[in-house]
């Protein structure tokens, strides 16, 4: 732990579980290169949205249930409509997972596996959503004062009452319970995917 301008420095306590397991998926993780490159540029991201759209069109040309292709349409302009020119990586898996969320299929994620596979898995805490607040649920940090049930107010400067709207707006499943479980759940996996947040040190404000 370092304490510098009032702000708690937190560093990951590995368990030899752990250590084993980012070991076996180093392997697998995200390129360094990719992490560290530039950002994409809106064009490009429209691209894309055109394209996961066409592909969802191919596959069940009959609509599902929970939306119809004008609103999803409708859904992918009012994204872009407010991207600038560039953004960086984490934004543009946001923008792209927004897309996908609004067809409402909980298991058809933004890359719903990759994640899993970043061996940079840092994160200090487990945590879990009430009512639109980040709360500790786990301390695997070397700080004891983050007790269960603390609620986590920024995370390196980002305030989690704008991170947690974006997140779960990231995640397709229908019911709201289910989404704030899941972003509680795989937190730690989508801080660094839809924040750029790959460093090992924390600032925490609780």
């Amino acid at each position: 732990m370092q304490r510098i301008h009032g702000h708690t420095y937190l560093r990951h306590s590995s368990s030899p579980l752990l250590f084993a397991t980012l070991a076996l998926c180093c392997g697998l993780s995200l390129h360094a290169q990719e992490r560290a490159g530039p950002g994409w540029s809106r064009q490009a991201i429209a691209e894309d949205m055109d394209h996961l759209i066409a592909a969802f069109e191919r596959i069940a040309p009959v609509p599902y249930q929970w939306t119809d292709p004008a609103s999803v349409r409708s859904r992918r302009d009012s994204i872009l409509a407010h991207l600038p020119d560039t953004v960086s990586r984490g934004e543009g898996h946001r923008a792209l997972a927004k897309c996908i969320a609004a067809y409402g299929l909980g298991h058809s994620q933004m890359v719903f596996w990759r994640p899993y596979l970043d061996s940079s898995l840092h994160f200090p805490f487990d945590v879990k959503l009430r009512d639109g607040r980040l709360l500790v649920h786990r301390n695997r940090s070397n700080d004891s004062a983050f007790v269960a049930g603390t609620e986590i107010l920024s995370i390196n400067g980002i305030a989690t009452e704008r991170m947690v709207p974006e997140l779960l707006a990231c995640s397709g499943f229908e019911r709201e319970e289910t989404r704030a479980y899941m972003v509680g759940y795989a937190f730690a996996y989508l801080l660094p995917f839809y924040f750029d947040q790959h460093g090992r040190l924390f600032r925490i404000t609780a």
